[in-house]
């Protein structure tokens, strides 16, 4: 009875599949990123030298220097800035939607 079930399921995702991830996928993303590309004016092309001189030129430029954090002071920031210990006297934090959680539910 199972295999049945599951040989059904199987044969439907098949179906899906094959209509979903044909052409109309590839004719969706292609569009979406054509329409963005004429709502943002080609920025991606336009901005171009702005965002290597941003972002890889600066990478390039320090790779003979030596830096001011070691790895492992990187790694230290990181960790102490995103881990904080368990105290139960902490008060209660907001959920996020502007009420705040209480124990008391």
């Amino acid at each position: 009875m199972w295999q049945s079930i599951i040989n059904w399921v199987t044969d439907a995702n098949a179906v899906v599949n094959g209509i979903v991830w044909g052409w109309p996928v590839i004719i969706l993303i292609l569009g979406t990123g054509l329409l963005l590309s004429i709502r943002t004016g080609f920025l991606q092309v336009c901005r171009f030298g702005n965002s290597m001189n941003t972002t890889i030129v600066p990478v390039i430029r320090s790779l003979g220097k030596k830096s001011g954090a070691s790895p492992a002071r990187s790694v230290q920031a990181t960790l102490s800035a995103s881990l904080r210990p368990f105290s139960p006297a902490v008060p209660a934090q907001s959920s996020g939607c502007g009420f705040r959680r209480s124990s008391a539910w």
